[in-house]
């Protein structure tokens, strides 16, 4: 197996720290990692680096805010610098990995950059994984919050606040949520411009969910504290020709760190060795 590290630049001029896995022969597809929100890259070593032994090769990155890459942390300015960043990854790693699919994983808020840029952008990946993706929250603002979100990214968009989430709310197993807590680049703060941007493409996506053009996995914990799996749920209903969605009973945001993780893993390799 073969690991790089690299160092890209965004398109407004953002130092970007990326990773890849390969396997010692040339892969046959390659998967395109987008984190979720105040998450980093490298909290998924222990999925990407298996890659290799289906022969599949896998880049990740850290992208504006997060992990050991340039931005504020929480902030963004319009929702198309994340399509912008995504756009980046894809490109990227076609470079690294030439000739061979690209299939776009998409976990959280990263699940919802990931189908944004499936629907809204020409040079679209091949396949694409998404998990426990933001598309509703299950505890939504109720209608007074909400309007005052809404007056408040008008007027102070960068005014950023705690998430709250806890780290037992990302994965039942103890060591997970014992590692989150301790590590140091994580972080929980979010803007209000940031939170009605992802929170108005959430909405957006299961309207055009239908208009889907490639083979989608969608998962997700049916024991998630944080995203409505209902929505989910919603979203492979207005395109389930396009879809194939598992719910995982037990499981809570975090697959990638669910005690049933092996079970899952076999299963992105079973779908995509199905659809490659």
């Amino acid at each position: 197996m073969k690991f790089a590290e690299y160092k890209w630049e965004s398109f407004d001029g953002l130092d970007y720290y990326a990773v890849s896995w390969a396997p010692d022969v040339y892969p046959k597809a390659v998967l395109a990692l987008v984190h979720g929100h105040g998450d980093h890259c490298r909290r998924y070593d222990h999925w990407l680096s298996k890659f290799p032994e289906k022969n599949l090769a896998a880049v990740a990155f850290d992208y504006r805010g997060h992990g050991r890459s340039g931005g504020k942390r929480g902030i963004l300015r319009h929702y198309t610098d994340f399509l912008q960043d995504v756009e980046l990854l894809v490109r990227k790693t076609r470079e690294l990995f030439p000739g061979i699919p690209v299939i776009l994983f998409g976990h959280s808020m990263g699940g919802n950059m990931a189908l944004s840029y499936c629907l809204r952008r020409a040079a679209v990946p091949q396949l694409a994984i998404i998990t426990s993706p933001w598309i509703t929250l299950r505890k939504r603002p109720g209608a007074v919050m909400t309007a005052a979100a809404c007056l408040a990214n008008r007027l102070t968009p960068r005014l950023t606040f705690k998430t709250g989430l806890r780290s037992r709310d990302f994965s039942e197993d103890e060591e997970s949520a014992d590692s989150r807590s301790k590590d140091e680049l994580l972080h929980n703060r979010i803007s209000v411009r940031l939170f009605c941007e992802v929170k108005r493409e959430g909405e957006w996506l299961l309207e055009n969910a239908y208009r889907l053009n490639i083979p989608v996995l969608l998962m997700q914990g049916l024991d998630d504290p944080i995203m409505d799996s209902n929505a989910g749920l919603k979203l492979f209903d207005n395109a389930a020709d396009r879809i194939t969605y598992r719910g995982w009973h037990g499981a809570r945001h975090q697959l990638h760190d669910f005690e049933g993780q092996d079970e899952v893993l076999e299963f992105i390799f079973h779908w995509i060795e199905q659809n490659i």
